[in-house]
C-alpha cells in the first residue's frame, strides 16, 4: 500500500508537526509556492507546499496481547496550530511552552489551586501520622491512611475539571485526581517533597514530548522525593503497595509538575520486583496420579492480581476457579499468608491431588508441570509494533516427585537453556533423577518491559521453548 498526503499551509500560519509511528516516510518534501492565496482585495501571500509519502505499508494486526494502544504505533503526522501572524504585524499564539503551561497549572483551580489545602489536611490527619520523624515511614503511613480513607469514584474521569479535594475528603468518595491530590497536599504539609505527576494511560497513547498537549493526559499520581530517592504513588487503588502504579499507568513516562524549577519528564518504569515462585512435593501413586503440597509465593504485580481475584470471590469460589483451570485437579485444603499486608509477598499453601499422567502398557508418561503455558501468546509471522509487558518478571518452578519402589524412572527430558539477545531474558529447565525421586526446576526471566519488533522472532521462540519443555514427559516403568 502507498499513501500520500499533500498540504498547502499559508505562510503566516505556523504549525507544530509531530511524526508518530514505526514506519518511516519515503517522501518528505517542503517547497515554497508563490501567491497561493489572497488576503483581501489584490493582496496575495505565499504558502508552504508539503508532500508526505509512505510506501509498502503493512496491515496493523491487533490480535495479540502485550501492547499499548495502536495509536502509539500507526504512522501519522499530527498538525497543531502554534501561531498566526496577522497582516497588521500582530500575532496570536495557540501552542505555549512548558514554562507558560506550568504557570497556568500552578494557579489552575483544579490542579495547583488544590495544593493550597495543606493546613486543612494537616489538621485532619491522626496525630501519630504527623509526629513520625522518619520521613519514609511517615510517607508510607500517610499513603496507607489516604488509601483506606477513600472509595474511588470511577465515574469521575477528568483531571482538569471540577476537582474538589476538601469535599471529596469529607464524603470519603473521590476521583483518582482528588485522592492523589489529597495525598500530595498531606505529604507537603509534613515537609515531604511531593509533586503532581501527569500521565497518559496505556489505552490512550504516549504524551507528546515536543510541546504541551494537555489533552494527552488523563491520569494523575504523586511523585515523591525522600533522601534522594524517588517514589511514585497512587492511593486510588487499594491493592497497590507503596511505590507501585496501576498497570494502566505504565505507559513509559509522565510529566512531573515542579512549579518552582520547571516541569520535567519522568519514567514510569516499575521498581517493584514481580515474581512467582512455586515449590511442590508430591508422591506418585500406582495409577500415576500425584498428591502432595504446593507453596506459591507471588510478589509485585502478580500478587496484586492474586489479591484482587481472592477478594472478588469467596474462598470456595476461588478454589473452584483454580480447579476449573486444570483438568483432574482437586484441592483438599488451602491457606494463605500476608493477604492483607500488601508490602509483603502473598503466600498460598495447597494440599492437592492431580493426575497429569497417561499409561501405556507397563509405562507411565508423567508430565511434572502442574503450572504451565498452554499457548504461545505470540503467533504472528511478523509483528510490526513492540511487545510491551509493562513490567519485568520472573517465574520459578521447582517440584520433587517421589516414585513408588515398584517403579523405575526410565527416561527424563533433556535440560535446556535459552537466552534472549542482549540479555533480554532467560529460560532454564533442569530435570534430575535420583533412585526413586524426580526433581524439576525451571526459571523464566524477562529482563525488559519492552521488546522491539526486531526481537519478536526471538521472543516467539523463547515461549515456544517454554511450552515444549513444559509439555515434556517423564517415562516411568513398572518393575513388579
Amino acid at each position: 500500500i502507498y499513501s500520500e498526503f499533500h498540504a498547502l499551509i499559508p505562510g503566516n500560519w505556523k504549525y507544530n508537526r509531530n511524526f508518530i509511528g514505526l514506519i518511516g516516510l519515503s517522501t518528505n518534501k517542503a517547497t515554497l509556492k508563490k501567491n497561493c492565496f489572497s488576503i483581501g482585495v489584490g493582496t496575495t501571500a505565499d504558502c508552504e507546499e508539503l508532500t508526505y509519502g509512505m510506501k509498502d505499508i503493512p496491515a496493523f494486526i491487533e490480535e495479540e496481547e502485550y501492547s499499548t494502544t495502536k495509536n502509539n504505533y500507526i504512522s501519522k503526522i499530527k498538525f497543531e496550530l502554534a501561531e498566526i501572524f496577522h497582516t497588521d504585524g500582530s500575532s496570536k499564539k495557540y501552542t505555549t511552552s512548558w514554562k507558560e503551561t506550568d504557570r497556568k497549572l500552578k494557579y489552575d483551580e483544579s490542579i495547583g489551586g488544590q495544593l493550597k489545602t495543606e493546613s486543612y489536611f494537616s489538621k485532619k490527619m491522626p496525630n501519630e501520622l504527623l509526629a513520625d520523624k522518619n520521613k519514609l515511614l511517615q510517607c508510607k503511613s500517610i499513603y496507607k491512611y489516604v488509601q483506606n480513607h477513600y472509595t474511588l469514584n470511577r465515574d469521575k474521569k477528568s483531571i482538569f475539571k471540577d476537582v474538589k479535594i476538601k469535599k471529596a475528603y469529607k464524603e470519603k468518595f473521590g476521583s483518582v485526581s482528588e485522592i492523589n491530590l489529597t495525598l500530595i497536599s498531606t505529604l507537603r504539609s509534613v515537609g515531604i517533597d511531593a509533586k503532581i505527576m501527569l500521565l497518559s494511560t496505556r489505552d490512550r497513547g504516549f504524551p507528546t514530548k515536543k510541546h504541551p498537549v494537555m489533552t494527552d493526559f488523563n491520569y494523575l499520581v504523586a511523585h515523591i522525593s525522600i533522601d534522594n530517592q524517588t517514589y511514585l504513588l497512587d492511593a486510588s487503588d487499594n491493592y497497590l503497595s507503596f511505590d507501585m502504579l496501576p498497570f494502566q499507568a505504565l505507559n513509559s513516562y509522565g510529566r512531573v509538575l515542579d512549579f518552582e524549577k520547571g516541569s520535567y519528564w519522568f519514567s514510569t518504569l516499575p521498581k517493584v520486583n514481580t515474581y512467582e515462585r512455586i515449590s511442590a512435593k508430591f508422591i506418585m501413586h500406582e495409577d500415576g496420579s500425584l498428591s502432595g503440597n504446593v507453596k506459591e509465593i507471588n510478589n509485585g504485580y502478580f500478587s496484586k492480581y492474586k489479591r484482587e481475584l481472592i477478594d472478588e470471590k469467596n474462598e470456595d469460589e476461588y478454589l473452584i476457579y483454580l480447579e476449573n483451570k486444570k483438568e483432574n485437579l482437586e484441592i483438599l485444603s488451602y491457606s494463605n499468608e500476608e493477604l492483607e499486608n500488601y508490602e509483603n509477598p502473598l503466600i498460598e499453601n495447597f494440599n492437592i491431588e492431580i493426575n497429569t499422567a497417561d499409561s501405556m502398557g507397563d509405562n507411565i508418561y508423567l508430565n511434572p508441570f502442574i503450572e504451565k503455558y498452554y499457548k504461545n501468546p505470540f503467533q504472528l509471522e511478523q509483528r510490526n509494533y513492540p511487545v510491551n509487558f509493562g513490567f519485568k518478571m520472573q517465574e520459578f518452578y521447582m517440584v520433587e516427585i517421589s516414585i513408588p519402589e515398584s517403579f523405575n524412572i526410565k527416561k527424563i527430558p533433556k535440560n535446556n537453556i535459552f537466552k534472549l539477545p542482549n540479555n533480554g531474558g532467560l529460560f532454564i529447565t533442569k530435570f534430575r533423577k535420583e533412585k526413586n525421586k524426580i526433581t524439576v526446576f525451571t526459571k523464566i526471566q524477562l529482563n525488559q518491559t519492552i521488546y522491539e519488533t526486531k526481537d519478536y522472532q526471538s521472543l516467539k521462540e523463547f515461549f515456544n521453548q517454554i511450552i515444549k519443555a513444559q509439555n515434556s514427559l517423564v517415562i516411568i516403568e513398572k518393575t513388579s
